[in-house]
């Protein structure tokens, strides 16, 4: 196991960092990292969506009175943010929704028999509009809506989520996609959940997406401006000093319906700090059965709807309530800038995904 006794866990070191990433502050982060403005866009975010939020909401009215239903196509950040506010909170004012990460085709066949093909809204997301799996789920339904629409323009029923310019951005443009919505700037595919990411398909699901957002935003302005730091630095804390004491295995415990949050927890944490033989290896259950193999090297974290506070409940182990759309926006951000913060103390870079770029890029000559 790697020796994790460099990490500097004093009040000090964690009021910094915290301080040091929602002031995007380029003397915390140092030249190694380059301009913050490249990879820290998450942190305004949720304020950017809420200055958004009224022209998103006239779109999906349209298309909630249209459609039937909603299948999001796409892997990673680009389907989790989406499904960690639609598990919770999707409502039956909005379109049923569905997600389809997988290119098994039995489940494929499953949901396509779900569904009235010509009454549902395909939403394609993927942030570098390059994903091979993706673009295979598009060019797939895209031929079946074919087949059986009437429509002048089979483009209509299909949305394209993605970054300006990307490969799927001009697909979309090429076929005539209903609309393309285009990420945030400087936010990486795992931290876009308060982006169109997230935030659009909530909509359309009937997410209470403001509170959402202003639960986030209270995370931000709260520490950032009055330095309230109490239960972010606590929790940051709790984890640093569970990896200086050789437990780098962090089990998961989720209530019904926040399945899709304890995923996400899942990725950010996986794939922002698994780098040079460091990380915290994250183990999600949603049965609420304690898991056999947990051990002396795990640490705990319960998401609970029915939680006085959050809350240390031992020394490996912590509680965290979600009760509300807005105490759900405040925990996603929590985990994004606890998760920042990490890798900084740990000296990895958590912004960054070389791994999963290498392996595309080997997929795709491997298809070519």
């Amino acid at each position: 196991m790697p020796d994790y006794s460099f990490i500097d866990s004093t009040d000090k070191s964690i009021r910094g960092a915290v301080k040091g990433i929602l002031s995007k502050d380029p003397l915390f982060w140092g030249s190694e990292f380059g301009d913050p403005s490249d990879f820290l866009g998450w942190v305004d975010a949720p304020q950017e969506s809420l200055n958004r939020l009224s022209n998103f909401a006239l779109s999906v009215g349209d298309l909630q009175k249209e459609f039937e239903s909603g299948v999001l196509l796409g892997f990673g950040g680009s389907s989790l943010s989406a499904r960690t506010l639609t598990d919770m909170y999707g409502d039956i004012s909005g379109l049923q929704f569905s997600y389809l990460d997988s290119t098994i085709s039995s489940q494929i066949e499953t949901l396509e028999k779900s569904m009235n093909l010509s009454r549902t809204l395909f939403l394609v997301s993927s942030k570098s509009g390059s994903t091979f799996e993706t673009m295979c789920l598009f060019k797939y339904f895209f031929q079946k809506v074919s087949a059986l629409s009437d429509r002048p323009n089979i483009g209509d029923q299909f949305l394209a989520i993605t970054d300006k310019g990307s490969p799927l951005d001009i697909v979309a443009n090429e076929h005539e996609f209903r609309m393309v919505l285009h990420g945030y700037p400087g936010v990486g595919g795992r931290y876009s959940v308060f982006t169109p990411f997230g935030v659009f398909p909530g909509l359309l699901a009937g997410v209470p997406v403001q509170s959402v957002l202003e639960g986030a935003l209270y995370a931000s302005k709260s520490t950032a401006q009055n330095g309230e730091f109490v239960f972010i630095e606590d929790l940051l804390r709790f984890l640093l000093n569970g990896l200086k004491r050789d437990r780098d295995k962090l089990f998961i415990y989720t209530d019904e319906g926040l399945e899709g949050m304890g995923l996400w927890i899942e990725q950010m944490l996986a794939e922002s700090l698994g780098k040079s033989g460091l990380g915290i290896i994250p183990v999600v259950r949603s049965d609420n059965k304690r898991s056999a193999i947990e051990r002396h090297d795990s640490m705990v974290v319960n998401i609970r709807v029915n939680e006085e506070s959050n809350r240390k409940l031992a020394l490996h182990e912590y509680s965290l309530v979600i009760d509300s759309p807005f105490s759900l926006g405040f925990q996603l951000f929590t985990w994004s800038l606890i998760t920042a913060a990490l890798g900084k103390l740990m000296g990895v870079n958590p912004f960054d995904q070389p791994h999963v770029e290498s392996s595309k890029k080997a997929m795709s000559v491997i298809l070519n």
